[in-house]
């Protein structure tokens, strides 16, 4: 689609949402007819918003839906309230990386999971469950999230795990044995549910199945929601590019280069549309990829293969395989390549801020407000087109918890490409590096901090091997920074 196509609504570390250009006036031709015929006129359907949820709303190779997706759902409320009467269908993608089969299951259980959580169906999470796309760890990450604190949330069921739940369970009026069984668990999803899926005043909202594009005839969610596998990617690296990750042991950097590729996407269509799901186009998100196949286009092994530059949807059009997606969302704002991700807020320990309130302002002027993602990542829906800008962003005190928030502000800088020694004082100072007067003094604060764990010589000098940590230090966005601050 041209860029600029639609408007963004708002963009977060987490997500997009966005509303289409209106559609022009249909005119079509009609003739007379004799009494046995008549004309008939049937509108396409077409989405008039969306709403994009990105892979960090979800834990790694699951369908967990993290909390963080609640900084976007009291927007999403919003944009329904907007669009009175529009049908919606969600939509998971994976990344090029795996096979068909296994990603359509993927993208397919995580567009089910975002279905389920908007219309409140606590079975089809404990579906997740069986098949171990939702795990023990999550329900111990749940209980902590709704104020039942487990300790550990590594899946291992201690002491503390059956305390917690024994809590939950008082709380909620079930047999308090300590034991998070299906009856525990479908309570404790709805409870969850209902904490995420908030609108501006923290009222909870749910959307009912027959909002849906499919209006819940379907058992299996036939156009209501599906998984597109790995055929629609937003990003397609350059040969280079994907040589570079191949040859690379830590695939960290591939899969956070991958992660846009990685959503689900909830297109809002024109009020009053309608489908029948045996007709619709998509197959089931459980289905095999057979059906995505029938709607490819011709050349879709060609928009599969790798060129010598990197490829982008919204700029060369040409790596979704599947036809009919691809023209559902021609025109949407939400299908670009993601948010651009300026910086990852954290505290005086070094610790990521997840939710942290910040205000970007531009060296040309020009000012963002917005909220870092659950992992602290912010970001801006494109680019900054110019090379500075003063970031000022908080702390977000526990819930319930009085603690001083403290606030800190700091130049920051973009578009790092060379490892000059200008450069490398500009990573310095991204990393928070501020109080050294000079480059010589910030190079020893940083041997300070890493020496260790980047097995460097705390000799204050510049050398190749200080030069390359301190690249990978910036490159790398750890949860934490300056690990002997901790």
């Amino acid at each position: 689609m041209p860029e600029g196509n639609g408007t963004i609504i708002s963009a977060d570390g987490g997500g997009i949402l966005g509303k289409n250009d209106p559609k022009p006036a249909l005119s079509l031709p009609v003739a007379p007819t004799h009494e046995s015929a008549h004309n008939t006129i049937r509108a396409n359907i077409f989405p008039v918003a969306c709403w994009k949820a990105d892979d960090v709303n979800f834990d790694f190779d699951s369908s967990f839906v993290q909390p963080g997706v609640g900084f976007q759902l009291p927007r999403f409320k919003t944009l329904l309230d907007q669009h009175p009467g529009a049908p919606l269908s969600v939509f998971g993608h994976a990344d090029p990386v795996g096979d068909d089969d296994y990603n359509k299951l993927l993208s397919g259980r995580r567009a089910k999971a975002i279905y389920a959580l908007l219309v409140r169906d606590a079975a089809m999470w404990e579906e997740l469950f069986s098949v171990n796309a939702i795990t023990m760890s999550h329900v111990q990450q749940m209980l902590r999230h709704v104020g039942f604190d487990p300790g550990r949330i590594d899946g291992v069921t201690d002491q503390g795990h059956k305390d917690a739940v024994k809590q939950f369970q008082e709380a909620n009026g079930l047999a308090n044995d300590g034991s998070a069984g299906p009856n525990t668990r479908k309570k404790l999803y709805l409870v969850y549910m209902d904490a995420l899926c908030v609108d501006d005043a923290k009222k909870p909202f749910k959307v009912e199945k027959t909002q849906f594009l499919g209006g819940g005839k379907d058992p299996r969610g036939k156009a209501d929601y599906q998984g597109c596998s790995e055929f629609n990617p937003l990003l397609l690296f350059s040969k280079k590019q994907q040589a570079a990750f191949d040859g690379a042991s830590d695939k960290k950097p591939r899969n956070l280069a991958n992660a846009p590729n990685r959503r689900v996407l909830v297109l809002l269509f024109r009020p009053g549309s309608k489908v029948d799901p045996e007709k619709w186009p998509c197959p089931r998100a459980s289905d095999p990829v057979d059906g995505c196949r029938k709607r490819f286009w011709s050349d879709a092994d060609k928009r599969k293969q790798l060129t010598d530059d990197e490829r982008q949807h919204h700029k060369t059009r040409d790596t979704f395989r599947c036809r009919f997606y691809q023209r559902l969302t021609d025109s949407s704002p939400c299908e670009r390549a993601g948010a651009f991700i300026i910086a990852r807020l954290y505290d005086h320990t070094g610790a990521f801020i997840p939710g942290s309130p910040f205000t970007l302002t531009l060296s040309n002027g020009k000012t963002f407000h917005d909220v870092a993602d659950a992992r602290g990542f912010a970001t801006l829906p494109e680019k900054p087109d110019v090379p500075k800008g003063v970031m000022e962003w908080k702390t977000v005190p526990p819930k319930n918890v009085a603690v001083e928030i403290v606030t800190f502000k700091q130049d920051v800088f973009f578009n790092l490409e060379q490892d000059d020694d200008e450069s490398i004082r500009k990573r310095l100072t991204n990393l928070g590096y501020v109080s050294q007067k000079d480059l010589a003094e910030a190079v020893t604060a940083f041997h300070a901090d890493y020496k260790d764990k980047e097995d460097l010589d705390a000799d204050g000098a510049l050398g190749d091997k200080t030069r390359a940590a301190i690249v990978r230090v910036h490159k790398n966005l750890d949860d934490r920074i300056r690990p002997d601050k901790a």
